[in-house]
């Protein structure tokens, strides 16, 4: 392999990529990877396992797609865990006060 003409083609491939973060769909390997599994990398990551052809870029309305479902799972999780989470009150002195006095009970006659 020539390393030149692998870090050129590293280099246009990043030179391409617009933001931060890319999502890339996986190409079917050799050593084992499963082809369409998508994830959010940083372009640098993306622009590598394209050029080693491990990958390719996915297309706006797939990392839309993507981006959208993992939003999702995100916020249903969170939800979860307020579920699951105990509620707390913070009163004042005076509420608790109110609080005692209103469940005191009279004491039993005889």
């Amino acid at each position: 392999m020539d390393m030149k003409s692998y870090f050129r083609r590293i280099r246009e491939v990043e030179a391409g990529i617009v933001g931060k973060d890319a999502v890339v769909v996986s190409a079917q390997t050799a050593d084992g990877g499963r082809e369409g599994v998508m994830t959010e990398v940083p372009r640098t990551v993306a622009a590598r396992l394209v050029a080693e052809g491990r990958a390719r870029l996915a297309s706006d309305a797939e990392g839309s797609e993507y981006l959208a479902a993992i939003k999702e799972r995100h916020e249903q999780a969170e939800e979860a865990r307020r579920r699951t989470r105990p509620s707390l009150a913070v009163i004042t002195a005076e509420d608790l006060q109110t609080l005692r006095g209103a469940l005191k009970l009279d004491p039993p006659s005889k």
